[in-house]
């Protein structure tokens, strides 16, 4: 009986336990997408998000809404893209690249 209450792991004398290490698979680094910024709609009611006027970067985000009084949203792009070359499918998560205009 006491086979079940031993630990799995052995503590040798520094004091670590002993486990097995996995090496976790290699990943390509993901890309980020560039965020878009929007200033909120004057008449914005319940809790649904509108965007108005599209901003070019947060700093001029943040002093339109300090001069409008209005919130504005950070908004990423992502899209879905299946990986079939696996033995198990896999959905994999790619950025939006639009060009700067």
């Amino acid at each position: 009986m006491t086979a079940l209450t031993e630990p799995a792991a052995t503590k040798p004398e520094t004091g670590k336990a002993v486990t097995a290490a996995r090496r976790k698979p290699a990943r390509a680094p993901e890309a980020t997408p560039s965020p878009r910024y929007f200033l909120a709609k004057d008449q914005t009611s319940g809790s649904v998000p509108q965007f108005g006027k599209e901003l070019t970067n947060e700093n001029e985000a943040l002093i339109e809404s300090v001069r409008t009084g209005l919130p504005y949203y950070i908004v990423s792009e992502w899209k879905a893209v299946p990986d079939l070359s696996g033995k198990t499918p896999q959905i994999i998560k790619e950025p939006v690249v639009r060009p700067h205009s």
